[in-house]
């Protein structure tokens, strides 16, 4: 039989559960037969191998895993391309065609092995970021020299782009990212499909939010900021989210901020502590079913990145959730497509990235005129329509079932 698999290397964690097993789920109840297959570094330890794989197996029983001893020689790369033969073999798929989705660019030389020894395979890279600009950022943050490597990976991400079968990109952005380095464009079998919300996990609701303001204490009166995601990554910025609060909190008195991290909670409390705002910030880490409640609580989702490429082809899936939760955003300009879609509908404030005190009296100004809950209805009914992974899942489905043929 036919049979799709979804190959990745994230670890598992509650963006794992969001951008890999929520999707998994949904394309099941859309009639498709898929199994997760899970790429470990053969430096990761068995002890972490094991306990990944069972909170996997757990969610999705059509799992397994993979070990990878790298991806840039031969012996490697035909090595993860026997381990998921051997699958193929297990699933008796083998004879049939085998649709691989998946976010790595090295994908496209497991295929080409694959197609070697006679195995139908189609390619889909499901692009999620510019990883060669990813990389440049981390050394740059980090003081290292990025060498040939950035290099490599530039070469090997633009050869997934141009030759899978079928390209998923997560903005318009990301699309003209890849072809401004192609002499050859590619503008057929695309699909853009931003990193999107789970309608049944965040939506808007006036009781819940009556409910997790009076269990937090919060007033009817008091403007609540809030962000929600990691704040690990190198494009994601802990000391800016901390000076954002501090010069907030003076522009507006009655305010109050939650953060909500489980990747960097220790390092944020002790920069809350040192910077005297713990009074009114309330920086915790729960579990991702319980997000949407915090989201329902306050006014406005945060969302800061800067001026790099990184960021100007992103797709943050916090964006879908805050908007389906009803809130408005303050987000930095050239934050993928959607600081354009915050500027066009006026869900929420454009804010610089090194915003002077002008520019936060400006949207203070704006924020106090309707305190963010006019139009959360409004907001969350938009965000149905657009960054909805029901507004878009029939297309991907067709796209794969295509791929299958």
């Amino acid at each position: 039989m036919n049979k799709c698999y979804y190959l990745t290397s994230l670890r598992y964690s509650s963006l794992f559960e969001n951008q890999v097993i929520s999707w998994i789920k949904l394309y099941e109840q859309h009639g498709l037969d898929i199994a997760i297959i899970k790429s470990y570094s053969i430096k990761t330890s068995w002890n972490t191998i094991f306990r990944e794989y069972r909170k996997i197996k757990s969610q999705h029983s059509k799992s397994w895993f993979i070990i990878s001893i790298g991806s840039k020689l031969f012996i490697p790369r035909a090595i993860l391309a026997i381990q998921i033969a051997i699958i193929f073999i297990i699933n008796r798929s083998l004879a049939y065609t085998n649709v691989i989705i998946s976010r790595s660019a090295y994908t496209i030389f497991i295929k080409q092995y694959l197609c070697r020894i006679k195995v139908d395979v189609k390619h889909i890279f499901d692009a999620r970021g510019s990883a060669y600009q990813e990389y440049l950022l981390t050394c740059r943050k980090a003081g290292k020299n990025p060498g040939t490597t950035a290099e490599y990976i530039r070469k090997y991400e633009l050869s997934a782009f141009l030759h899978a079968d079928y390209v998923f990109t997560v903005s318009r952005a990301l699309l003209d990212h890849y072809n401004d380095y192609l002499t050859e464009h590619r503008d057929t079998n695309v699909l853009v499909t931003p990193c999107m919300g789970n309608t049944k996990e965040f939506f808007y609701s006036s009781n819940l939010r009556a409910d997790t303001r009076r269990a937090l204490g919060i007033g009817d009166d008091c403007i609540t900021f809030i962000y929600s995601g990691g704040l690990k990554l190198s494009w994601q910025n802990p000391d800016y989210l901390v000076k954002f609060i501090k010069d907030m909190k003076k522009s507006i008195i009655n305010s109050y901020f939650i953060v909500l991290t489980d990747d960097y909670l220790n390092e944020l409390n002790s920069m809350i502590d040192e910077n005297g705002i713990a009074s009114f910030v309330l920086s915790k880490s729960v579990d991702h079913k319980d997000v949407n409640s915090y989201l329902n609580a306050g006014d406005y989702g945060l969302l800061f990145r800067e001026d790099h490429p990184v960021n100007n082809v992103a797709s943050p899936s916090k964006f879908a959730e805050y908007q389906l939760s009803g809130l408005r955003i303050i987000i930095s300009p050239g934050v993928g497509d959607f600081s354009g879609y915050i500027e066009l509908t006026g869900f929420g404030e454009i804010l610089p990235y090194e915003y002077s005190q002008d520019d936060l009296n400006r949207i203070v100004v704006n924020i106090k005129a309707n305190k963010g809950k006019a139009d959360r209805i409004d907001v969350a009914k938009n965000a149905i329509l657009n960054f909805s992974k029901d507004s878009i899942i029939d297309n991907i489905i067709r796209v794969i079932k295509t791929q299958m043929e």
